[in-house]
């Protein structure tokens, strides 16, 4: 299966090579969802600042497709295709909940210093997942969200860093957060990880999604009081380094799945405080 924790499993692995296999070509179709300059942070346009939509996996009945949809990065085609009936039932679930997601033991967590203060982080990141589904799960797993600062600095800390995938979609649920574009997701990460770390010895992974957030004491200097503490996305840095998303909060986030905006490019790095017992 392919999961964010369990990318490294041998069954991801090969559902990644199945649909990574060379089929034909399809030109994709222009999407105004990318952002004309790589290297330039990413605001989605006024007509995708969206509420959730019921219609997302998150609904009972999962999303309905007849058709294969092919897989597509920003730049073009792999050819590969993947249909919702080539997709395991537990990998449904998990996209649905994205709390059946297994975490790893604290033991491979990794030390990061910022601001002068010790984190212990996650080596790679929850997803897809909702803004409101990340705080619930780093709640209970007596975790926070990281700030942007922190962000950064996982990102420097890292000993694998991977160039962000951007997908082709038409900035709806409908394409973003269906389990086809899940599922192909995590295949396209998978696969350049194994590209640049086949022998899978990485400490701590970078760049496979944008984090969900809180404000912390740069969004307060930059932005005013009320930024601090808000929750919202920002990151997917490039391999230079400059994150495709800045701090990003008009997103919808509930803890009601229904009214909790998600899609392929969010994840969820855990991170504990740890200075007072270093």
């Amino acid at each position: 299966m392919i999961i964010l924790w369990g990318l490294l499993g041998l069954g991801g692995f090969l559902l990644g090579r199945e649909l990574l296999s060379s089929k034909e070509e399809e030109k994709p179709k222009p999407n105004e969802d990318l952002p004309p300059d790589p290297d330039k942070p990413y605001r989605p346009s006024s007509s995708q600042e969206h509420k959730a939509s019921t219609d997302t996996v998150n609904r009972p009945t999962g999303y309905q497709t007849t058709t294969s949809t092919p897989i597509l990065t920003a730049w073009g085609p792999l050819g590969a295709t993947l249909s919702l009936g080539d997709i395991p039932n537990e990998m449904l679930e998990q996209y649905k909940d994205a709390s059946k997601i297994e975490i790893p033991d604290e033991s491979k967590w990794i030390e990061v210093e910022q601001g002068g203060k010790t984190y212990k982080v996650s080596p790679t990141m929850i997803g897809p997942i909702g803004i409101g589904e990340a705080q619930k799960i780093a709640k209970a797993n007596g975790a926070q969200l990281p700030t942007p600062e922190l962000v950064d600095a996982i990102w420097k800390a890292a000993d694998l860093k991977i160039e962000p995938i951007l997908r082709q979609h038409d900035g709806t649920p409908k394409t973003m957060s269906s389990p086809v574009m899940y599922a192909t997701q995590a295949a396209l990460i998978q696969k350049q990880i194994l590209e640049k770390n086949p022998q899978m010895n990485f400490r701590l992974l970078a760049g496979s999604h944008k984090d969900v957030v809180i404000g912390g004491q740069r969004e307060l200097i930059q932005r005013g009081k009320d930024a601090l503490g808000k929750i919202g996305i920002y990151g997917w840095h490039r391999l230079t380094g400059k994150p495709i998303q800045d701090f990003y909060t008009n997103h919808a986030h509930s803890e009601d799945p229904k009214l909790d905006w998600k899609d392929y490019s969010q994840g969820l790095r855990l991170v504990k405080d740890v200075t007072s017992i270093v």
